[in-house]
């Protein structure tokens, strides 16, 4: 015989077994339902009361719990009611066996069933407010440190652990020893202040054979402790800490509580490893402990999708999700030290991994792209050697070449060419420009600066001024300018429009945009790079060929790791008659040397720039400014050789007109902050004095210093440091002093710095990495490009069984960290 009353009662708990929490509110009411579905038919079935009553509890569980407590009491309901199906008087075995099995078929069915885009694991992506007692407060607390998802909270790894195992009794604490103490507590008491001592609140104890012990924390406010403890009385804890003296009986100052719920008997064996997390203001510890741990109980026991396939896991010898979890949050013993090490890394290799796959998606999703290709014959390395005023050297050549073949492709480039500060990008930027041309199609070159993006106008100008229509269009361009720039573009009259963001500002229809150049791309948004992009759509119908520059050189693993997408050119080799740049350390208490250099410069005609970390005098720090500095100068022995000014705080036109005076020579010291740190090009200056250099870091200082040597006279990096400076500064300015090479001080700042700078190249501050290190975890990184590389070659579109979990979470989980992936 069927059973549709029960069948009529266990329908809402199917559906939340099949999706989740949603639609929680169907069991306001739930018991006193249930309690009439069975009074109706009670007598005729003949249920006894003592299981009436399990599954009234159950009921009543189900509506007032929340979060897993509620799944939880969901599945003992959905128990409590197979209970009912066993035999009873009026109803045959077989009968019952078939209902039993027949709703257990439901329910498997049912959980099966798809509901909507939700995934197996989707548990992982549910608020933390389904947790326990996790209400808007702790939400919130939680959400500071970008814990917002059950996975967040998952991925909050310990700092490190405590082994609370070496539990003592007190007649056995050993002063300094670091262990743990079972104790019952017998009052709390508030002591000091007012000239007895540190303002503090005690915890007098014993333990189960009667030695007294104190657990001590002093605070400005002892009444915080004193409504903390404010029911201890009574109650046994675990406290674990180092044991000192205190009023002659052992004591812990401030140790680590654990309040034992049942009483002196639980946890008999100690804890044992304790695993200890970086702190979280507002949230206890033990609290964090706990949420952590209620989320590993409901894990336990539902199907995560693991986004490492098993053949990457089995490669790189890493457990899988669930059991790395477990490892790290749940540890058993220091036997599992290796397995836990293990685990941690998995955490990286994860990241670089999903990261990899990302990278070489949409380096093929590029190539499926139809791109502009040039028309006719096209020789860029003939083009360079024909049209510049000097010897190409080796490396423009190679990188030449390599553009080249993007650009008769077919498809759309996407490169990325990095070189040292003077190595020659612009002019394999400028040459690209000239062979785009020659095939009817426009460049546009965006800059961060509007000084920078005066230095190519000018520099292109230079170069190839006979060959490329060149514009420049700035904010503050007047709008005469303005207007007869964008009309340029729009009628074709310009091959090249060079200029800030005030290219894609003023939503330039032109008439064929075919590449987009961006110098310095990690300073401009996604959107801002994505504006190009459109406007090449707009123009031709294709995507533009993207070629983005860089002056911060990055070694070839991080490159990999950061550029997988993009096709990288480096130029290494400086042009031919460049002298390196001869740098000196002085100072600040000893400068007459250092004066003496500049002035025997300037005294041979030559230029001086003099860098300071501030525009004006700070009442915050003791550091020289670049206003009165200025003012000394103009007044001193160098006044008569012309001395001006220029910080970030000036209007353009006033900063234009500075550059321009002492580029032609008409003052021959330029004072500034490090708004000169780019785009400024004066072959005439031999001379960059830098006012306390230990205020600046190892590329910001390589920068300034690339803003001389840039002709064929000797030039000199003048260093001046306060002798009170720190010892990494003093390392840092001796780094700068040995060598010339960026790639090595590149190398140098991010064992510095670390790796997160460098990715900042590549990612905004909420999207770095999390788990890697990208200076420690080269050899990771290596082994995570070459098994992405195997998985896709093997299944290019993750549509196996094995690859499931990283089809699924490239999908749902990680899709929002590969945003930054698109060059465009």
């Amino acid at each position: 015989m069927a059973r549709p009353w029960l069948e009529r009662l266990l329908k809402p708990c199917l559906a939340a077994r099949r999706t989740g929490l949603q639609g929680v509110d169907r069991f306001a009411g739930f018991r006193r339902y249930g309690e009439a579905q069975i009074a109706a038919v009670k007598e005729d079935f003949g249920i006894d009361d003592q299981l009436l009553n399990r599954l009234i509890d159950a009921m009543d569980k189900a509506e007032s719990r929340r979060g897993v407590e509620r799944i939880a009491a969901i599945d003992d309901l959905i128990e409590r009611a197979f209970e009912l199906t066993k035999p009873r008087s009026n109803l045959s075995e077989s009968a019952s066996m078939r209902a039993r099995h027949r709703i257990r078929a439901q329910a498997v069915e049912e959980a099966a069933l798809p509901a909507g885009p939700r995934i197996p694991d989707d548990f992982l992506t549910e608020p933390l407010s389904v947790l326990p007692k996790v209400g808007p407060r702790t939400a919130k607390l939680l959400a500071a440190k970008g814990l917002y998802e059950i996975e967040d909270l998952m991925n909050w790894l310990p700092a490190g652990y405590e082994d609370r195992s070496n539990e003592s009794s007190v007649n056995d604490l050993v002063i300094d020893d670091v262990v743990s103490v079972r104790v019952k507590v017998e009052k709390g008491e508030r002591g000091g202040g007012g000239g007895r001592g540190r303002p503090r609140f005690e915890l007098h104890c014993r333990d189960e054979d009667g030695n007294p012990f104190s657990a001590v924390f002093f605070s400005p406010n002892p009444s915080y402790w004193a409504r903390m403890f404010e029911k201890a009385p009574g109650q046994w804890y675990r406290f674990f800490g180092k044991v000192l003296q205190w009023q002659k009986k052992p004591g812990m100052f401030h140790p680590k509580v654990e309040k034992l719920k049942l009483g002196r008997e639980a946890d008999v064996e100690g804890k044992g490893l304790v695993p200890v997390y970086p702190d979280i203001p507002g949230i206890n510890p033990n609290r964090l402990r706990d949420l952590i741990d209620k989320a590993m109980g409901f894990i336990g026991r539902r199907r995560v999708l693991d986004p490492l396939p098993a053949g990457v896991r089995k490669k790189a010898e890493l457990p899988d999700l669930k059991t790395a979890w477990r490892l790290l949050h749940q540890p058993e013993d220091e036997d599992e030290a290796k397995q836990r090490k293990a685990a941690a890394e998995r955490f990286a290799y994860q990241e670089l991994f999903l990261t990899q796959i990302g990278l070489l998606l949409r380096r093929e999703e590029a190539k499926q792209e139809a791109g502009l290709r040039l028309l006719g014959e096209q020789d860029f390395r003939a083009l360079a050697k024909a049209e510049l005023p000097f010897k190409p050297t080796r490396d423009q050549l190679r990188c030449l070449k390599e553009v080249e073949g993007d650009l008769i492709s077919g498809k759309p480039m996407n490169r990325l060419l990095q070189g040292d500060v003077g190595s020659g990008k612009t002019a394999v930027g400028a040459i690209s420009a000239l062979a785009l041309a020659k095939s009817g199609l426009q460049t546009a070159l965006m800059a961060p600066t509007e000084i920078l993006a005066r230095q190519h106008h000018r520099s292109i100008s230079q170069l190839l001024g006979g060959q490329l229509r060149v514009g420049l269009l700035l904010g503050s361009s007047k709008a005469a300018e303005r207007r007869a720039f964008v009309q340029g573009a729009t009628d074709g009259s310009l091959d090249l429009l060079v200029g800030t963001h005030a290219l894609i500002a003023q939503n330039i229809p032109f008439k064929a945009l075919g590449l987009a150049i961006i110098d310095e791309q990690h300073r401009f948004g996604v959107a801002q790079r994505g504006a190009l992009r459109e406007a090449g759509i707009q123009s031709t119908g294709f995507i533009p060929h993207s070629l983005a520059m860089t002056a911060t050189p990055i070694p070839r693993t991080l490159s990999m790791t950061l550029y997988g997408d993009l096709d990288v050119s480096t130029i290494k080799e400086m042009p031919p008659g460049r002298q390196p740049v001869n740098t000196r350390a002085f100072s600040l208490a000893n400068l007459r040397p250092a004066v003496q250099i500049a002035e025997r410069e300037l005294a041979r005609n030559r230029r001086v720039f003099i860098v300071l970390p501030l525009v004006r005098e700070s009442d915050k720090v003791e550091l020289a400014d670049a206003e009165r500095t200025y003012m000394k100068l103009r007044g001193g022995p160098l006044g008569h050789y012309g001395v001006g000014l220029v910080h970030g705080q000036m209007k353009s036109q006033e900063k234009k007109d500075v550059m321009e005076t002492f580029r032609r020579g008409e003052i021959r010291v330029l004072v500034s902050t490090t708004v000169v740190e780019v785009g400024v090009d004066v072959p005439e200056a031999t001379v960059m004095m830098i006012w306390h250099a230990e205020r600046f870091g190892l590329s910001q200082l390589h920068q300034l210093r690339g803003r001389v040597g840039r002709g064929q006279d000797a030039s000199h990096c003048l260093l001046l440091y306060d002798p009170q400076a720190g010892e990494k500064a003093i390392r840092r300015i001796s780094v700068l002093a040995r060598s010339n090479d960026g790639f090595e001080i590149a190398w140098e700042d991010l064992q510095e710095r670390g790796a997160g700078e460098l990715a900042g190249l590549r990612q905004s501050g909420s999207d770095r990495f999390e788990f890697a290190d990208l200076l420690r975890d080269g050899l990771l990184a290596r082994s995570a490009r070459e098994q992405a590389v195997r998985v896709l070659r093997r299944d290019p579109e993750l549509k196996s069984p094995g690859n499931q979990g990283l089809r699924a979470v490239l999908d749902g989980r990680f899709s929002k960290r590969l945003k930054w992936l698109s060059v465009s």
